[in-house]
């Protein structure tokens, strides 16, 4: 049964798109306004793992074919994640205590043990699936009117060209630079932690596979030197994705994707071999430098670097929320990197923001009448700002623990 209740979610990433599932099934009414012009105008990062948490979130929002799709497009995980240093000698004692290893990708269950590897822009496809109607393409969302009459109780979108639409909810989803957030809570802003990560990929095609350590081929591996730290993990897909999606979910379009060596190096950009990483826009120039950062290592790993593709590169800094602030009863409320952005240690920005999602969506299914909306909000805000508070903890943590 269709819902009376309409939101508005400014931002199609991965927890706006989740959220947008779950209220799909819900039978709620949901409109995405996302800034990219389409689905494909940029890249959309590399390897994400999703946890426990992030797979129970998606269990919960996606349709069961849809999440049947999500679980079999994760790649396969051949072996235990190692632990050294740049010498190859063993350094399990930093290991961030939220890591956990990949599981099988086949797994019939969100419960089973380990974290599922997958390629983001996959995900985002599985995500989008039956929205495409829903989402507004090329429609920033740059601010909100909150100042309607209680009784009303609408949050009034205004897009980048000045329309406006209202709507009994509206959701800040647009990212760890929401505009949303920087207007209605100025003060909440992250703080820049003194790092940057860079990430890249180094294709497995055969000649390359074949000048690669087999270690490096067979699960994740994590390199700890003084003030940067290397993840790398392979990222192999069982079967071409397309097939894989009209087997399982029939309709919804995967692209194509190679098999490739995800690496992503988290470190003070002085250990990253350049001052001022924003200063030089060229991704061959972070290339060099992260090759001269490592000129020492085994060899084995800086093939990783000699290898990769210097186009696959993108960087950013790593900047952090002292904590999730409270806000006014405002018809306005946020998930995500807007409200609680993360350092990209331990992988806990990703899940937090599906589990969002799941959150949000469990609570506005609830609601049987305009008078519940509110408290039903209320109650996802305090169980946000519980969660949120603690993966901050964490992966602050964690941070330093890579960083050290």
């Amino acid at each position: 049964m269709k819902h009376p209740m309409r939101i508005g979610i400014a931002g199609a990433g991965l927890g706006g798109l989740c959220l947008a599932q779950g209220l799909a099934r819900a039978g709620i009414e949901a409109d995405v306004f996302e800034r990219d012009a389409g689905m494909h105008t940029r890249a959309q990062g590399y390897r994400l793992r999703i946890d426990a948490d992030g797979q129970r979130a998606l269990a919960a929002c996606l349709a069961p074919d849809r999440y049947a799709l999500f679980r079999h497009s994760a790649t396969q995980a051949h072996g235990a994640p190692r632990w050294i240093g740049p010498d190859l000698a063993p350094r399990g004692e930093r290991r961030p205590d939220n890591w956990r290893a990949t599981g099988a990708a086949d797994a019939a269950t969100a419960t089973q043990d380990g974290d599922l590897a997958v390629h983001r822009q996959t995900l985002r496809e599985i995500l989008s699936d039956g929205l495409r109607a829903r989402i507004r393409y090329g429609q920033p969302v740059v601010a909100v009117d909150v100042s309607a009459a209680p009784a009303a109780a609408a949050g009034t979108l205004i897009t980048a060209e000045g329309q406006r639409h209202a709507y009994d909810l509206v959701v800040a989803a647009d990212g760890a630079a929401s505009p949303l957030r920087q207007t209605l809570l100025p003060h909440a802003t992250a703080h820049y932690l003194g790092a940057y990560i860079v990430y890249g990929r180094t294709p497995l095609d055969p000649a390359r596979q074949a000048a690669l350590d087999a270690p490096l081929l067979e699960g994740a591996t994590v390199v700890f030197a003084s003030g940067l730290s290397l993840i790398v993990e392979p990222m192999r897909f069982a079967q071409p994705l397309p097939a894989l999606a009209e087997r399982l979910a029939p309709g919804c379009a995967l692209s194509p994707q190679d098999d490739y060596l995800y690496w992503a190096f988290l470190g003070r950009p002085h250990a990253l071999g350049s001052p001022a990483l924003e200063d030089h826009p060229d991704p061959a120039a972070w290339l060099a430098g992260l090759r001269h950062a490592v000129r020492d290592w085994h060899p084995s790993l800086r093939r990783v670097l000699d290898l990769a593709d210097p186009q696959s590169l993108s960087q950013r800094a790593v900047r952090m929320p002292d904590t999730v602030p409270e806000w006014p009863a405002w018809p306005v409320t946020f998930l995500g990197d807007a409200i609680h952005a993360m350092s990209p240690a331990g992988g806990l920005g990703a899940n937090t923001a599906l589990a969002d999602a799941a959150s949000l969506a469990a609570s506005l299914a609830a609601v049987r009448g305009p008078a519940g909306l509110r408290p039903a909000v209320q109650a996802y805000e305090d169980d946000l700002r519980s969660r949120g508070r603690a993966a901050l903890r964490t992966s602050l943590a964690g941070t330093q623990r890579l960083l050290a």
